[in-house]
């Protein structure tokens, strides 16, 4: 798994050219490494190259990300990844109660699943997965609707979010727009299904 890492708290997440991979490959680009002990290593990043002519855009004129109010339950394993998406969520006026332990995030829903609109929660971390946490969240409230954050474009194993218990399906690393665009889809969603 491209986000799992054995490194102690504070020594690195091991994350970096996992994030830069993604980066990259997304722009359809590559990244070459040669490495020798003792003499290091030499990454170089190979970028295609812009084909037509480059124009300005006036950012005032650009559409912000949709907003909102609602309460969510956000679960992420990796503290610096936690706590930035907390910062995007509270930005666009989300109420958040985050988590660094989906076993303690399941405890924190326990105690009260009418007060979540929405949950976020990562794929991979230890103890139990975000697709076992949005399984059990699911047995407690099925009509509440989650987003499974994860990297590389992960595949569940060819089959689509929704049978797998999640309403939306976001790439790390994780992009404000998208977050914004993703968070409104499944609220929004929810509030024209008929009532369960």
């Amino acid at each position: 798994e491209p986000y799992f890492t054995t490194k102690p708290v504070d020594e690195g997440t091991g994350m970096g050219l996992a994030v830069i991979h993604g980066i990259v490959n997304g722009y359809g680009g590559v990244i070459t490494v040669e490495s020798e002990p003792g003499l290091g290593s030499t990454f170089r990043v190979f970028l295609p190259a812009i084909e037509t002519e480059i124009r300005l855009v006036d950012l005032s004129s650009c559409s912000t990300a949709p907003t909102g109010n609602e309460r969510a339950l956000i679960v992420e394993d990796e503290k610096i990844l936690l706590e930035m998406e907390q910062a995007i969520l509270e930005h666009l006026g989300y109420q958040v109660v985050p988590s660094i332990d989906p076993e303690n995030a399941l405890k924190i829903f326990e105690a009260d699943p009418d007060g979540f609109d929405f949950v976020i929660t990562d794929l991979t971390m230890p103890k139990l997965t975000g697709l076992n946490l949005a399984s059990r969240i699911h047995a407690l409230r099925p009509d509440i609707p989650i987003i499974l954050c994860t990297g590389y474009g992960y595949k569940l194993g060819g089959k689509s979010p929704e049978e797998m218990g999640v309403q939306a399906l976001i790439n790390k690393p994780v992009l404000k727009k998208n977050l914004a665009a993703s968070i409104r889809n499944v609220l929004d969603r929810k509030k024209q299904s008929p009532k369960q």
